[in-house]
């Protein structure tokens, strides 16, 4: 097999990799968190007054606190549950639950939140019924018990809600089953329920347009998470990613002074993004030390490598040629006790540290909290860039400013030690063109270039947390290459 196809899929062995340890690294959401998530896009239809507007009734009979409205199913977001489901059934012709049922449930829903809160129908406020449906309305889908799972109350709720309304008004199996499927799928990117104290973290839900209670996505309460969970979920999640996502929430409350506050400017967290990405560096250079002193002593014996190759101008078409360089370059390697393929072995062990970085990242729940220029650390620079809204409120302006930074460090990284190389080499005198010696360097390059590719992409469709990191890596990798080199230059010279 030729050497071009062996890089080529090589690089696809790496991607094939990643995305098999993407796989392997699981969510922290509990079924608890999924039902907060789950709540904020689907806590109901009935939008709640602490005075009487116009089209409101008072909600409990002799209490003059609160008053309600119902949206019109219509007018419900596209996304949402209910739509999804009721445009599933009208394609269909199958019939669909009544307005009424969707009220019975609102209803049953609140009861449960008011019984946990502990507060009296006759007598509660706006605010204490706000804060109720704010901290039990999770319970519409799931409670914090180990056997239950997820729409497990849900099934419950909807039996007692269809005991207040008709036959008629009640949803089928059929529908029951869209619906599911559209909650499921608006909570399943959702990740970042790593948190190391309880409390409200990110923005869930749609821009329902529902006056009264909850217009915008709002926080959700997430749990506190365990190193003993993280190792039930498998080997990497506790090896690795449980730490770096222990260490990087730590950065931000330290960061942020401990107050949630101070995380909507998004400063705390790129402050813990950079901390961990030099942390996580600079064990992974201590880790690799030999193999980076062999990287100096590669850099010193670029001019030996050059003439050896400049001996042989044959050697791609004349065999003996490239057994003789084979051999010689094999024993100067040798003599000096550099393994030339040990950059490509420490670049297989760099993805699964990767894979957990990004796993701790996109898993961690102050991240995906507050915004920097109104880019929201949780959102892809893909989806950031492709929404007209994003460049009218300038989220779309930093996102691009990141990924160019992004582009242009990553590009710099890989190239500069070429370009260093070169330099170092360019004065030495030919002996003869060597074509093997070119080809060489146009497969190093091509695989340069596939590796930076990759990045790219990836930093391109991934959380733009991501293209921070990579930023930093980038920086850090830029440095340790000019130290390298004047490390090199300064033995050279020396000796």
């Amino acid at each position: 097999m030729k050497k071009t196809n062996k890089l080529i899929i090589g690089g696809l062995g790496l991607v094939l990799g990643s995305m098999l340890l993407s796989s392997c690294t699981k969510s922290f959401c509990t079924v608890e968190d999924t039902a907060h998530i789950m709540y904020m896009y689907e806590y109901g239809i009935t939008e709640y007054y602490d005075s009487n507007v116009e089209g409101s009734n008072q909600l409990f009979e002799g209490n003059t606190n609160i008053y309600v409205k119902y949206t019109a199913l219509s007018s419900l977001n596209e996304k949402s549950g209910i739509a999804t489901a009721n445009a599933s059934a009208d394609k269909n012709g199958s019939p669909k639950p009544s307005l009424e049922f969707w009220k019975a449930l609102d209803d049953v829903v609140l009861e449960k939140a008011l019984e946990k809160a502990s507060f009296d129908k006759s007598t509660v406020s706006y605010n204490d019924l706000f804060q109720s449906l704010n901290k039990y309305g999770y319970l519409k889908f799931a409670d914090s018990a180990e056997n239950k799972t997820i729409f497990a109350n849900f099934d419950a709720y909807v039996a007692d809600a269809s005991k207040k309304v008709g036959v008629d008004d009640c949803p089928t199996e059929d529908y029951l089953k869209d619906y599911k499927s559209a909650l499921t799928s608006a909570v399943n990117g959702a990740r970042s329920c790593f948190a190391i104290e309880e409390r409200e973290y990110g923005y869930y839900g749609y821009d329902s347009g529902i006056k009264g209670f909850r217009e915008t996505p709002s926080a959700v309460t997430m749990t506190k998470k365990t190193w003993g969970s993280a190792w039930k979920q498998g080997l990497f999640q506790g090896l690795l990613v449980f730490p770096i996502a222990w260490t990087l929430e730590s950065f931000v409350s330290l960061f942020s002074g401990g107050d949630p506050a101070a995380l909507q400017h998004g400063i705390p967290q790129i402050l813990a993004i950079l901390a961990i990405t030099f942390i996580v560096r600079g064990l992974w250079l201590l880790a690799t030390f030999k193999n980076t002193k062999a990287t100096a002593k590669m850099q010193l014996l670029q001019p030996e490598i050059a003439k050896i190759q400049a001996k042989y101008p044959n050697s791609n078409t004349n065999n003996y040629d490239k057994q003789r360089m084979a051999m010689e370059m094999q024993a100067m390697y040798k003599k000096h006790g550099v393994n030339p393929l040990g950059s490509i072995i420490i670049m297989f062990f760099q993805f699964p540290i990767f894979i957990c970085v990004l796993g701790a990242i996109q898993g961690s729940a102050s991240i995906s909290t507050g915004a920097f220029l109104g880019l929201n650390f949780n959102s892809s620079i893909y989806t950031t860039l492709f929404n007209g809204a994003n460049w009218a409120n300038g989220s779309a302006f930093t996102a691009l400013v990141v990924f160019l930074l992004m582009a242009g460090t990553q590009v710099l990284a890989m190239f500069l030690p070429r370009i260093l190389q070169k330099k170092q080499t360019k004065n030495i005198a030919k002996l003869g063109t060597n074509p093997a010696m070119k080809a060489n360097e146009s497969k190093t390059r091509m695989f340069t270039i596939i590796m930076m590719s990759m990045i790219i992409i990836m930093g391109f469709t991934l959380v733009s947390a991501m293209g921070i990191y990579w930023i930093v890596g980038a920086l850090f990798q830029i440095c340790q290459t000019l130290i390298t080199n004047a490390v090199s230059n300064r033995k050279k010279k020396t000796k």
